[in-house]
Formats: C-alpha cells, sequence, structure tokens
C-alpha cells in the first residue's frame, strides 16, 4: 500500500503541488475547486484558474527580486516624479522615454540609447532631480524584464 492509498486525493494534490514548488497553487486550488464546483466550471477553467494564480505569484517574486537584486535608493515610481517643482526636466520627454519603445528592436541598443536620450534630457536638472528620474527609469526598466 502506497501513501497515495492513505491520503485523501486533496491531501496527495496539496503534497504533489508543494513538491514541485507551486506555493500559491497549494495555497488556493482549494479555494478554487470548490468555485468551480459551485460554478460549474470545466475541468480545463479550473485548471487555468489555479494556473493563473501560480503565473501571477511567480512574476511578482521574480519582479520582487529583480528589484531587489538593482540595489535602488529608494522605491519611486516616474508617475510620482513631481514635474512641477522640478520644470528644467521636460516630463514630455520623460514620459516617452518612461514608454520604453524604441528603435531598432536590439535591447542592448535600446538601453544605449535610453541612456543617452536621458543624459540630454536631465543635463540642465539639478542633481537629485536627475537621480530619482533615472532610478524611476530603471525601476521601470528591470519591470519590464529587462536588465539595466
Amino acid at each position: 500500500m502506497t501513501q497515495s492509498d492513505v491520503t485523501s486525493p486533496y491531501e496527495a494534490l496539496k503534497a504533489d503541488l508543494g513538491y514541485l514548488g507551486l506555493g500559491r497553487a497549494t495555497e488556493c486550488f482549494a479555494v478554487l475547486a470548490e468555485e468551480a464546483k459551485a460554478g460549474e466550471w470545466s475541468h480545463v477553467s479550473y485548471l487555468a484558474r489555479v494556473m493563473a494564480e501560480q503565473v501571477a505569484a511567480t512574476t511578482n517574486r521574480r519582479l520582487a527580486a529583480r528589484l531587489r537584486q538593482a540595489r535602488f535608493p529608494y522605491r519611486r515610481s516616474i508617475e510620482e516624479f513631481d514635474f512641477e517643482f522640478q520644470p528644467s526636466v521636460d516630463a514630455k520627454l520623460v514620459s516617452d522615454l518612461a514608454s520604453l519603445r524604441f528603435e531598432p528592436p536590439w535591447v542592448s541598443w535600446r538601453l544605449h540609447v535610453l541612456e543617452a536620450r536621458m543624459e540630454s534630457c536631465l543635463q540642465n536638472s539639478r542633481r537629485e532631480s536627475r537621480r530619482r528620474v533615472a532610478t524611476a527609469m530603471r525601476r521601470r526598466i528591470r519591470r519590464s524584464g529587462w536588465s539595466a
């Protein structure tokens, strides 16, 4: 008699998900199973919801790791920057650069273009403003999955 014969399918599934390192799926599969039963979801719909929860948790965990690895001095975004306080910073140019849309399609080339454009945009600004905008831009790049 194996261990799976002794335990319920619920416990076996929970153990298997834990063994595979699917922490979020381990936490939410039972609750989603009840919702699926009440809502009469198909098996595929239920599995898709469990996997979507796991993917979201993994994505958030990886983003947090990239931001920790970057060792930014503070947690600010471009949206939080006060362009009225520092009028020498061109808000339109910064928001255009923050969109991360560049030509040509090579990522490393885009990062060099970004740095050059940021330098020209911020050269007449105060040092603190330059640092805050540059840090917020690097956070945006990390969030998008690039390394800079």
